[in-house]
């Protein structure tokens, strides 16, 4: 278990959630970034991580979510900053 605190550009939040049993960092992630989503939202996933793959004992990690639209094209969100406790990246 660990406890997750991002800033949401778009919406002018703080977000701060705790893993669920069995989340990784990207699971939790996409969970509390879809929840202050306006309803509606198209399900977002992580496009780029500046630390993915095996943990290195990095507390913050800088992430962009994006969706595809209707036309097929790639659409970003704004770069996110993650900092976990106890470190997840």
């Amino acid at each position: 278990m660990f406890t997750m605190t991002f800033d949401h550009p778009e919406r002018g939040l703080v977000v701060h959630g705790r893993s669920l049993g069995g989340e990784c960092w990207e699971q939790a992630f996409l969970r509390l970034y879809q929840a202050v989503l306006p309803d509606g939202s198209a399900p977002r996933t992580i496009v780029h991580a500046e630390c993915r793959g095996a943990p290195s004992g990095a507390a913050t990690n800088v992430v962009t979510a994006g969706y595809t639209d209707g036309s097929g094209r790639l659409v970003l969100d704004r770069p996110v900053l993650i900092r976990t406790r106890p470190p997840q990246f």
